[in-house]
């Protein structure tokens, strides 16, 4: 799934952002990670690497460095990313686009038509996640498993749901689980496993995926489906 680096300092303007990320959400599924400091953008967290880096041209990044004269530390520890500047200054960048590659830049005060705009023609240029092939009888399919919101298992074969479609391998839900992202998926049941990017509430015993379907949480289970969730969370929305 494509991950957005929202970098501001200000609370005010993350949550104004946030907002219109949200209605693009709608139309493109993507997750969204908070960043205040300049320090938390360029750590070394190796598990953080966002496809998308938006942000403010007053973010400073280190030693008084703000804004799109930054791109060359940005580029330096994210070398894929595409960069998105919210800038009061579109036509002064201070430095070429050949020592940054390529970034968009988005004028003040910000739009939501020019956020969605950005956002969406952004995505066309980062390649879409690879997919996982599974068996049924003796052919096979295969689905992207960002877009997987869960499975559940019916005798020896699997069910894999996603929001266009609903999938049958002659796998069971053991094999199935084995070839998709241990970080992204849980087994919450013997009979079920989400996918941690569309779960919409989590209550006692029962989970709500954001299709408006229900997947059920095992007593046993539900201790390490709450640390395991939260782990999720921290890698993408801080």
């Amino acid at each position: 799934m494509i991950n957005i680096a929202l970098c501001d300092g200000s609370t005010v303007t993350q949550r104004l952002i946030s907002c219109m990320l949200e209605k693009i959400r709608k139309i493109k599924n993507f997750t969204v990670t908070k960043i205040k400091s300049g320090e938390e953008l360029l750590s070394d967290n190796e598990s953080f690497t966002p496809d998308v880096i938006l942000i403010n041209d007053n973010f400073c990044i280190s030693d008084n460095i703000y804004g799109t004269e930054a791109a060359r530390l940005i580029r330096s520890r994210y070398s894929l990313s595409e960069i998105i500047f919210l800038t009061s200054s579109p036509h002064n960048t201070g430095f070429s686009f050949t020592e940054a590659r390529e970034f968009t830049c988005i004028s003040k005060p910000v739009l939501y038509e020019d956020i969605e705009k950005s956002i969406l023609s952004t995505f066309e240029k980062i390649p879409e996640s690879e997919e996982v092939s599974f068996r049924y009888a003796h052919t096979s399919f295969s689905v992207i498993p960002e877009e997987i919101i869960y499975l559940e298992a019916d005798k020896r074969n699997t069910y894999i749901r996603t929001a266009e479609k609903s999938y049958v391998s002659t796998e069971n839900i053991s094999t199935v689980m084995g070839k998709l992202p241990e970080n992204i998926f849980f087994r919450t049941h013997r009979t079920y496993a989400l996918n941690f990017g569309h779960i919409a509430a989590a209550d006692e015993d029962i989970i709500t995926m954001d299709n408006g379907e229900y997947v059920i949480l095992s007593r046993q289970r539900k201790k390490d489906f709450q640390s395991s969730f939260e782990r999720y969370k921290k890698t993408t929305q801080r």
